[in-house]
């Protein structure tokens, strides 16, 4: 079957997941003509709000398990992020012959509007706020969601065709792609990460790559030269490539000479402002910042333009969050840190040692790469979680003083009560949140929460 999107109306489509993508990706087929069957693993109880919503969707669905329901009398089968290929429901699809797509995909097949999109391994969300912003700062129409807050599926066929979409994109999401075709792309970094999905490193590198593989040379390709596997990577695609730099200048892109951020064409440099100019901490955000910079220029934003919605964007919640400083101790909600590397990035922002929470679903990474940097910016340790035993064998030999607690409130107060004025308690996982909380958002607010609730004492 060659899927085409005037093959929707009337069509018989299953859609695995019942998240706010395949929820939205639902929506949009019904609002096509198509007749649409939501299949979700999870039980009524686990889903309580979403059957709320169900109910009054006008979706025929099953809860608490795939069934045959899913691939039977199906045309096509659209996956949400969270479903695998290895799925045996999707097996099962796959050999009746049911086209098999996914939420990305089949939203992109409705888009009319220019699209940026971000992926990597680190920065996704940041970036693609930062575009947002100095779009928004701008006054030209833009809209921004994907992996980031509102699902492509839920606006893709409501904006007009003069609206910049920025997208940002994960592994999951490439997995499944086939005409996606984003008039810009940005890869940020590639670190290992999503190994118990895509089994290798190999195949993670290879569905990140994917974003470039529909590009042709009127778009534009944004990676970063001091990333290993980038700087030397054969990525699929015809896209002109822009490069971004935060210790140097580039032929085409942007760089940083002597702490100024510059735009980069082949015979000129143009000044965009200093780098301490830019509110969030940390050398990640110079690169997340070069690449955002890179991606609006190459739209037509101008320079002006491009330093104004830097110099005011705020950051994201649950990345290096400020909360609160209570008794002279300061907190930061960093619960977007699902893995080591970003655990690592958020340890370099800070100029003194930390009081460092960390822990949660384990994904296997090698935990050797921050034993240095633990060893020199974290004074005191607080394990919990599924990967407590292994990161306690790694880095108790690097931490003067850890302590594993049985509770997330038992670790925020453990951090507090061992804090005097002039620290700072980072909540910086390195880990998933699956062991204990249903995201990493959800991490983030009971932390916050938490916080403030220490204000009674």
């Amino acid at each position: 079957m060659v899927f085409k999107t005037e093959h929707i109306p009337g069509s018989h489509i299953a859609v695995l997941g019942a998240g706010k993508s395949g929820l939205a990706v639902s929506r949009l087929l019904l609002r096509k003509g198509a007749t649409v069957f939501l299949s979700e693993e999870k039980s009524s109880y686990e889903l309580e709000m979403v059957c709320e919503e169900l109910a009054q969707s006008g979706l025929d669905y099953e809860l608490g398990g795939n069934t045959e329901r899913a691939y039977t009398g199906r045309d096509i089968m659209v996956l949400s992020p969270g479903i695998g290929l290895d799925n045996p429901i999707v097996i099962e699809a796959k050999k009746r012959s049911v086209y098999l797509t996914g939420e990305l995909e089949m939203a992109y097949r409705f888009c009319k509007s220019p699209i940026i999109a971000v992926t990597g391994t680190n920065g996704k969300s940041t970036t693609t706020a930062m575009i947002e912003n100095i779009y928004s700062t701008a006054g030209r129409p833009v809209l921004a969601g994907g992996n980031l807050g509102i699902p492509f599926s839920e606006f893709v066929d409501k904006i007009s065709p003069d609206t910049t979409v920025v997208l940002e994109i994960s592994s999951y999401q490439l997995e499944t792609i086939e005409t996606f075709h984003p008039n810009a792309a940005i890869i940020l970094n590639i670190t290992p990460d999503h190994i118990s999905r895509h089994k290798t490193m190999e195949e993670y590198i290879r569905c990140k790559f994917r974003i470039g593989e529909n590009q042709d040379p009127a778009d534009k390709l944004i990676l970063n030269i001091n990333d290993p596997i980038l700087a030397s990577a054969h990525i699929p695609g015809y896209a002109t490539r822009l490069w971004f730099n935060n210790a140097s200048g580039v032929r085409r892109g942007t760089g940083v000479i002597d702490d100024t951020l510059y735009l980069f064409g082949d015979t000129e440099r143009v000044p965009i402002f200093s780098v301490k100019d830019i509110p969030v901490p940390g050398l990640h955000n110079v690169d997340n910042a070069l690449a955002a910079a890179a991606a609006a220029f190459s739209f037509g934003v101008t320079p002006e333009e491009i330093a104004v919605g830097l110099r005011t964007f705020k950051g994201l919640e649950h990345r290096l969050e400020y909360v609160d400083t209570i008794n002279g101790i300061t907190f930061v909600n960093d619960s977007k840190a699902t893995n080591i590397d970003s655990l690592m990035i958020a340890l370099y922002s800070f100029d003194k040692p930390v009081i460092l929470i960390a822990g949660g679903r384990d994904k296997g990474s090698d935990l050797s790469v921050a034993n240095e940097l633990i060893k020199s910016r974290v004074k005191r340790m607080i394990l919990l979680g599924e990967a407590a035993d292994r990161m306690e064998k790694a880095w108790s030999p690097y931490v003067s003083i850890l302590e594993r607690v049985k509770t997330f409130a038992d670790g925020v107060h453990t951090a507090f009560t061992r804090a005097v004025p002039g620290d700072t308690v980072l909540l910086s996982p390195g880990c998933a949140s699956f062991d204990m909380f249903t995201n990493f958002e959800e991490r983030g607010y009971v932390f916050k929460e938490l916080v403030r609730s220490l204000k009674k004492y």
